[in-house]
């Protein structure tokens, strides 16, 4: 847990376990849309990496990204659908949790920096596809916003200080 020195997470954990508990049938929803989402960017991602590249290289790693990212919304949607269950159904075995986290923060920071940068290049340097940069930033962004508070929510339930 955090001293309250970091006011955006402080304020993303408060807002999602809010949200949580107030909109209960809200909460199932968007668990499943976010396990949905998982499946989808991972089945998709191959696809997705072939159309938008022509480079093989980029086109593996792109596709190798988006399987990560999928199994990080999917197992993100567990976690959220676990902590619906409340302090006794939750998920806190805290090396699943801190391989979990570790795994999210490189898949979201390092989608909306490939994002960034591509956004860059396409302005900069060469035309590209802007389809390129948009999808991995929504994911890396959305990916953050979720994982956060899971990780927080881990901490409080373990009792860590």
């Amino acid at each position: 847990m955090n001293d309250g020195s970091w006011v955006f997470i402080d304020n993303l954990t408060a807002n999602t376990a809010r949200c949580l508990a107030e909109h209960p049938l809200a909460s199932q929803g968007a668990v499943a849309i976010t396990l949905a989402a998982g499946c989808y960017v991972a089945l998709a991602a191959p696809a997705w990496a072939l159309r938008v590249t022509s480079d093989r290289n980029l086109a593996a790693t792109l596709s190798l990204s988006g399987l990560v990212a999928g199994a990080c919304l999917f197992t993100t949607g567990l976690f959220y659908e676990s902590l619906l269950m409340g302090a006794s159904g939750a998920i806190t075995c805290m090396l699943l949790v801190h391989v979990y986290y570790a795994a999210c923060m490189v898949v979201a920071c390092g989608a909306m920096a490939f994002a960034g940068v591509q956004i860059f290049c396409a302005l900069h340097v060469r035309p590209a596809p802007l389809l390129r940069a948009t999808i991995p930033g929504v994911l890396g962004a959305w990916l953050f916003a979720l994982s956060v508070p899971v990780y927080q929510f881990a901490l409080i339930l373990r009792g860590a200080p």
